[in-house]
């Protein structure tokens, strides 16, 4: 899932993201997702204005993953901050909502 998370195919890294989600409800494999990299894909996908549902999906995703204090110092480095006040900004109510539950 994390590599599909960078395809081309819009369907396909929403249900890469979709399953990334799932995967981020557990505390192991929280820390792989981001040990393995999938913080920038997830991270492009939340800034993504112009797909709100996958921007949904990818804020979600990165809500789990900060529930593991482990995974902190990593997102900070990788910009979760402007991603999430800029998600503070968005027209769309559930992005605003997905966004304060990550920060």
């Amino acid at each position: 899932a994390i590599h599909m998370i960078k395809d081309a195919d819009l369907d396909c890294r929403r249900y890469a993201c979709i399953a990334l989600c799932n995967m981020a409800n557990n505390a192991t494999t929280q820390e792989q997702i981001v040990v393995h990299g999938a913080l920038p894909g997830l991270l492009a996908m939340a800034h993504d204005i112009s797909d709100v549902e996958s921007q949904r999906q990818a804020l979600l995703t990165l809500c789990n993953l900060a529930s593991n204090e482990m995974n902190h110092s990593s997102m900070m480095s990788k910009g979760i901050m402007k991603v999430l006040t800029d998600a503070f900004e968005s027209p769309d109510a559930d992005v605003r909502e997905y966004a304060a539950f990550t920060g």
